[in-house]
């Protein structure tokens, strides 16, 4: 029995160890790189962009450790934390929710869901979310662009709640 838990999860492997790769020669792309949620539809997209992103630092090598590294620097970490940081996040959220509570979050959850119910009220917060989703910027540049998040904030209060509460959802089944 495995003591990770069951179902889909991010989880990234890590080949640099105290600044330096751990061996020479083998490069993690794709979900030999990391692993992602398949409800996000990201990890061939993150593949495609990591080929890019690989190509272009063994382009500028200038010796056997460096294009690794800066491969590794900027192959999606912000990406891959940012999944997981979702992940997470929802887990909790849905156990919270099966035990009758509410949760509440971390500020960066708040500012989550909140962009999440504004997405398809404001074209800036959609099209700051669709860059995010589609991997054109890292979060923090859609998410600096000026005014994305405090709209979302305003917007995204005032949202009714997506989804069926629990016990609504398992009243319609039991009928």
């Amino acid at each position: 029995m495995s003591p990770k838990p069951a179902g889909a999860a991010t989880r990234r492997c890590h080949l640099i160890s105290e600044g330096r790769p751990s061996m020479t020669g083998p490069v993690s792309v794709g979900d030999a790189w990391a692993t992602t949620n398949p409800t996000l539809c990201q990890g061939v997209l993150m593949a495609l962009v990591q080929a890019e992103l690989l190509r272009d630092a063994l382009r500028a090598q200038t010796d056997q450790e460096n294009p690794i590294l800066r491969y590794e620097e900027a192959a999606l970490g912000p990406f891959n934390e940012t999944l997981r940081f979702w992940e997470r996040n929802r887990l909790a959220e849905i156990y919270t929710r099966i035990r009758g509570g509410r949760f509440y979050g971390s500020a960066g959850w708040t500012t989550a869901k909140a962009l999440e119910a504004a997405t398809p009220a404001d074209p800036e917060v959609l099209t700051a979310m669709g860059d995010i989703g589609s991997m054109l910027v890292s979060p923090e540049e859609a998410l600096a662009s000026p005014g994305v998040v405090g709209r979302a904030m305003s917007v995204g209060a005032d949202a009714p709640a997506t989804g069926l509460r629990r016990a609504e959802l398992v009243g319609t089944i039991t009928r």
